[in-house]
Formats: C-alpha cells, sequence, structure tokens
C-alpha cells in the first residue's frame, strides 16, 4: 500500500517514519546476530529455537533492504 505523497510536509513524514523503521531493524539485527555470535546460546538452545533466530535475523535484514530501498526512492523524488 504505498501511500500518495501530496507535498514536501508529507515526505519528510515518510523519511522520518522510514528512517526510525531502519533503525529499529538494524536494532534487531544487531540483538539476532549478538545471539546467534554467542557459542552458550547456539550450543545450549534447541536446534530449533537457533534455527527461528536465523529465520528472525534473514526476515530483518530483508526489512531493512527494503526500508532503505524505499527511502532512496522518496529521496530522489
Amino acid at each position: 500500500a504505498d501511500m500518495v505523497i501530496k507535498n514536501n510536509a508529507n515526505i519528510e513524514q515518510v523519511k522520518a517514519k522510514l528512517a526510525q523503521d531502519i533503525e529499529k531493524e538494524k536494532a534487531e539485527i544487531a540483538r539476532g546476530k549478538n545471539m546467534l555470535n554467542n557459542p552458550n546460546f547456539v550450543s545450549k538452545a534447541p536446534a530449533e529455537k537457533v534455527k527461528l533466530e536465523q529465520d528472525k535475523l534473514k526476515q530483518h535484514e530483508d526489512n531493512l533492504k527494503s526500508l532503505v530501498d524505499k527511502l532512496e526512492k522518496i529521496s530522489k523524488n
């Protein structure tokens, strides 16, 4: 659902929201990487939990890429 951008104020709001979402995704990615890079977690956690964290990390990385792409497109206009 793309938003219809009517004026620069809207563009700035959208950019601010995207920047906020990008920071959230970066924080989640950092959290996930810290967990998955922790030998104690990886060796002690059930395999399903490790897999779940890997999947979540991949999803956050995909979300981040998508958000960055959107921000770049908006910034070019």
